[in-house]
């Protein structure tokens, strides 16, 4: 039993008799699908963690896309937030742009909507699905495949303009703890959520002008 320092893999599946992940250790996954871990004892120390958050490019829920005009014309907006297990939130100035509600909990998240044109933004990339199974699971550090929060708004590039829109957050991916025994310490967390959408920038105006842009 030697503890994890940091390992980053593809997802696939991975076999140990003991696993220990120690304070300042992590294990990681850079790309979409299951990480699958297998154990007689998978222990996650406090300040150690199995991380699977803001990897999902698109995906089913993909929250909508929102275009900006260079005058911020009437009808743009924020982008949508993505979905999964839950419908994404609507963004700001569009109806009906949130992510689709989809899969049964064994699947990946997926990213928030984007916003395009003038002062573009990028929605935040969802989690993935993680599957650990072991006879005992013992969590006091962190277990997460969480959606990533998005970009906010950028102020007008020059210094003047319309502030920028926010894009979407992503939805968080799949948690699965499967063993006899499962204890989650006071130090331990095991969560899911999906990202925060990004706040609108305010306009700006550099110098004496004639409008103020909001």
């Amino acid at each position: 039993d030697n503890p994890i320092n940091v390992i980053s893999w593809n997802s696939g599946s991975h076999s140990y008799d003991v696993l220990t992940i120690a304070n300042g250790g992590s294990i990681s996954s850079s790309s979409c699908g299951t990480l699958a871990i297998t154990a007689n004892e998978i222990i996650v120390q406090s300040g150690g963690s199995i991380n699977a958050d803001s990897i999902v490019w698109d995906g089913q829920g993909h929250g909508g896309d929102e275009a900006t005009s260079a005058n911020g014309a009437a009808g743009t907006g924020t982008a949508g937030g993505a979905g999964h297990a839950g419908a994404g939130g609507n963004g700001g100035g569009s109806a009906g742009n949130g992510g689709l509600t989809y899969g049964t909990g064994t699947e990946c998240g997926s990213s928030g909507g984007n916003v395009t044109g003038s002062n573009p933004t990028e929605g935040g990339r969802g989690g993935i699905e993680v599957v650990l199974v072991a006879g005992v699971i013992a969590v006091d550090g962190a277990i997460t495949s969480n959606g990533e929060d998005s970009d906010h708004g950028q102020v007008a590039p020059g210094g003047t303009g319309i502030g920028g829109h926010g894009a979407g957050g992503g939805s968080g991916g799949s948690l699965m703890l499967k063993a006899n025994t499962i204890t989650i310490g006071a130090t331990g967390s095991v969560h899911s959520r999906g990202g925060a959408g990004g706040d609108g920038a305010d306009g700006t105006q550099s110098g004496v002008g004639i409008g103020m842009h909001d």
